[in-house]
Formats: C-alpha cells, sequence, structure tokens
C-alpha cells in the first residue's frame, strides 16, 4: 500500500507496553499510527494532523471517553469518524 494512501490511527494508551501492543497489530495490518500518552497531546496531534480513528484508554480522558469523541470529531470536520475507547 501506498504510505500516503495509509489511513492514520490515534493511539491514546499511557501504557508503553499495550501501546506498542495495539501499534504493532495496526501497523501489521497496513494502517499508519500515532500514540499520544494523555489527552493534551492527543488533542495537539489532532490539531494539525489527519486522523482516520481514534482507540483511546478510557481512564485517559481528562472530561471523558464521549467529550473525547465530540471533541475529536469537531477537530476532525467529521461527525461520523471511527472511535473506539478501551478499558484498562
Amino acid at each position: 500500500m501506498n504510505p500516503s494512501k495509509k489511513k492514520t490511527i490515534l493511539i491514546l494508551q499511557k501504557e508503553k507496553i499495550e501501546q506498542n501492543k495495539i501499534e504493532k497489530y495496526f501497523n501489521s495490518k497496513g494502517f499508519q499510527t500515532i500514540c499520544a500518552e494523555d489527552e493534551l497531546e492527543a488533542l495537539s496531534l489532532l490539531s494539525y494532523k489527519k486522523i482516520d480513528a481514534v482507540i483511546s484508554n478510557i481512564d485517559l480522558c481528562i472530561n471523558n471517553s464521549r467529550q473525547m469523541v465530540i471533541t475529536y470529531n469537531s477537530i476532525q470536520k467529521n461527525e461520523n469518524s471511527p472511535s473506539l475507547q478501551i478499558a484498562a
């Protein structure tokens, strides 16, 4: 797959071991991944990078997981952007 055509997934996960597992899985499936360790870093990345989906640890979201999805969709200007919140 052409690297410029790869879909990008933002992984919001504080635990490095879990972050690496998720990143390795999606990279092996042909996705480009970007990692953030907290919500503020994730929001910063969302403000200047094209992100196609977000996988986040529910416990890391300052506001809550629902607010993170709303903020993500607002920044990316797409109400149907996929997101997945995981519990550790």
